[in-house]
């Protein structure tokens, strides 16, 4: 009779201890990447350059093989950065099974402080180099939609049913949708977006939408969550000019970023139809520039180290601004698992300025969240100097896709949540508890 009481209780032990476990919040190990897409060719904050997927730079500056070209590594559109993207480690909260939910903590990701990056670009004909000393720290906490206030570090949590259960999603136009930029005038830069936009020749500008578009299809478990990165510093992109009377390439550098000291939010990922916006000021042109080694191969720009520009002429017309002030809206998604297709059409000048970026993430963890999953983000741009409402606008808008790809691996030290803390009071109750009714048996 004894030893059948002393089986039923350690089976009841064992079983509450599985309840426990199934149930508690763990913390897990992190490594992984962060991959920033402006546009077909531009990765942020442009280490190195793009090149194609599945190669490398040799310290000759050109390229060789190497397999890899899957997203963990960064290849999107068949190009991928040179030197990786942002790096990151951590530790995360993760609870709950099939599939396990996880909060990723603040500054995660880094790079701080800011390396200085040169590159040559080709994202639209007139564009010659990127210049940045960007520095990016995330996940990060933003303030409301629209506004351009910079935003503090915070931690980001991932779920399942996320287009319902994130409160970052609310008001998302179903789990599965297309979404374009627009809604209101030109001029007011504030339009709500067309949810109704479930063409590809939605993408381009019409009376209804601007130059773009967004859609998600939800994957597994529609797991997802919000996370913004945040970038501070500053970058110049450099223009080339053949407009100006009397100089048949001039040369001018706009600045972008949100300055020293400051970090603001990049959108993709931040919440369902993240707003901000950027400032251009504007710009002197110089009369001529130099450069380093000719571009043998201009998309993209290879060898390594080509094209950049290594001196510059006078400025013409007394240093006065040739590039006008400029401004710029973002538009964000949410991370997904599943797929996100991002289209921009249009024309700049007489080329063709049209983009499609598509990517598709996946869970590959265990049930209690350890193992790889990659998730995807999607945004758009709409410049505000350009027209809309026309085929021939020429909007010079750029579609974004970041991905994040985590390797996630068991850490030895496990929390216990309140249930777990709860199920071995209980059980310490029951094993006292027998003692005492034992050592009464024994002694009568």
């Amino acid at each position: 009779m004894q030893l059948t009481k002393k089986v039923q209780v350690i089976l009841m032990m064992i079983a509450a201890l599985m309840m426990a476990n199934a149930a508690s919040a763990r913390v897990l190990s992190m490594t992984g990447s962060w991959y920033m897409n402006r546009g077909p060719l531009v990765d942020i904050p442009a280490k190195g350059g793009a090149v194609p997927c599945g190669t490398q730079l040799t310290p000759g500056g050109g390229t060789a093989m190497v397999g890899g070209t899957g997203l963990e590594n960064g290849c999107v559109g068949g190009l991928r950065p040179a030197n990786g993207g942002i790096p990151g480690n951590g530790q995360l909260q993760v609870n709950g099974s099939s599939p396990a939910n996880f909060t990723i903590e603040p500054d995660s990701f880094s790079v701080f402080p800011g390396e200085p990056w040169v590159v040559a670009v080709a994202v639209a004909p007139t564009v010659q180099q990127l210049a940045s000393t960007f520095t990016f720290m995330g996940p990060g906490r933003v303030a409301p939609s629209g506004s351009n206030a910079s935003g503090n570090p915070s931690a980001a949590a991932f779920m399942a049913s996320a287009p319902t259960n994130d409160p970052g999603q609310l008001g998302r136009a179903g789990a599965n949708f297309s979404w374009c930029p627009g809604g209101g005038a030109a001029s007011s830069g504030l339009g709500a977006g067309v949810s109704a936009c479930t063409a590809p020749a939605n993408a381009t500008p019409a009376a209804g939408n601007w130059n773009g578009r967004i859609s998600y299809t939800a994957g597994a478990n529609k797991f997802g969550g919000t996370m913004a990165m945040m970038m501070g510093g500053i970058g110049y992109v450099s223009v080339v000019i053949t407009q100006v009377p009397g100089f048949s390439a001039a040369i001018a550098h706009q600045q972008v970023g949100g300055g020293i000291g400051v970090q603001r939010a990049q959108v993709q990922g931040a919440a369902y139809n993240f707003l901000n916006f950027n400032n251009f000021p504007s710009a002197p042109a110089y009369s001529t520039f130099m450069t380093a080694t000719p571009c043998t191969n201009p998309l993209p720009a290879l060898p390594a180290g080509c094209g950049v520009i290594t001196g510059q002429g006078a400025a013409v017309f007394g240093g006065a601004p040739i590039i006008p002030a400029d401004s710029q809206l973002n538009f964000g998604m949410p991370w997904t698992t599943g797929t996100v297709r991002v289209s921009n059409t249009g024309m700049n000048g007489t080329k063709p300025a049209t983009t499609v970026l598509s990517a598709m993430g996946y869970d590959n963890r265990t049930a209690l969240g350890a193992g790889k999953i990659t998730l995807v983000a999607g945004g758009t741009t709409h410049r505000m100097t350009k027209a809309t409402g026309t085929t021939s606008a020429n909007p010079q808008n750029y579609s974004a896709l970041d991905v994040v790809n985590l390797n996630i691996g068991q850490s030895a030290v496990p929390a216990m949540s309140p249930m777990g803390l709860a199920t071995a009071a209980v059980l310490m109750m029951l094993a006292v508890g027998y003692a005492f009714r034992r050592r009464l048996v024994t002694n009568e």
